[in-house]
């Protein structure tokens, strides 16, 4: 069952560390952090440097995939993904896809990755190891968009699942490096502000004369 906004940002293990600069996402026990629909994928925030997403995939009653989002300001850049220790496969591998935007409108029974920046498909030896490089290779993934390198400024949905029988967790270091860039100020609102600004030093000037 998806879990209210509001009640994410309590009940979820999500925590900023300024001393690591580290973030983590975490579903509760028991829960369901991450949106099943990727028409809705839930939205989460990344920090710079280490940022740490965990969760359950599998097949009980039907497959528990998960979907997420988030966006890189300018200046930021995702450079890796790496597969952490507690992290389970069934049948030998997992699955892991982004498409560029704020949703993942590829058919996940349809059979074609089409729409898809790129996928990979991981298993237990990985553990430790960076996937996102295996992430973007469409001529090891043909149909999908590619990328080569880091993910740059921009939105993306993630997209995980295992489809064997039984409950797997997944638990990914998203490592994002750069500051964000100021968006500049409009220029009507600067001039604003420099006009502000000369009306104050007249009204000091005035305040400042004495009486004759």
């Amino acid at each position: 069952m998806r879990l209210a906004v509001s009640a994410l940002t309590i009940t979820m293990a999500c925590t900023a560390s300024y001393a690591t600069n580290a973030a983590m996402w975490a579903e509760p026990a028991g829960g369901d952090l991450f949106s099943n629909d990727g028409l809705n994928p839930t939205l989460i925030a990344l920090d710079g440097g280490v940022n740490t997403i965990r969760g359950t995939t599998g097949f009980t009653a039907i497959v528990d995939r998960d979907y997420f989002y988030f966006t890189l300001s300018a200046g930021q850049q995702l450079d890796s993904i790496f597969l952490r220790p507690v992290t389970e496969v069934g049948s030998q591998v997992s699955f892991i896809g982004v498409q560029s935007g704020n949703q993942v409108t590829v058919n996940p029974t349809g059979g074609s990755p089409a729409g898809l920046l790129g996928y990979a498909l991981y298993g237990l030896n990985q553990v430790d190891t960076n996937i996102l490089d295996d992430i973007g290779n469409n001529i090891l993934h043909p149909g999908t968009t590619g990328f080569t390198g880091p993910l740059g400024p921009g939105t993306y949905a993630f997209w995980v699942q295992d489809t064997a029988f039984g409950t797997f967790n997944y638990n990914y270091e998203f490592n994002v490096s750069g500051d964000p860039i100021p968006t500049p100020l409009p220029g009507a609102y600067l001039a604003m502000l420099g006009g502000m600004g000369v009306l104050g030093l007249l009204r000091r000037r005035r305040a400042g004369r004495q009486p004759r």
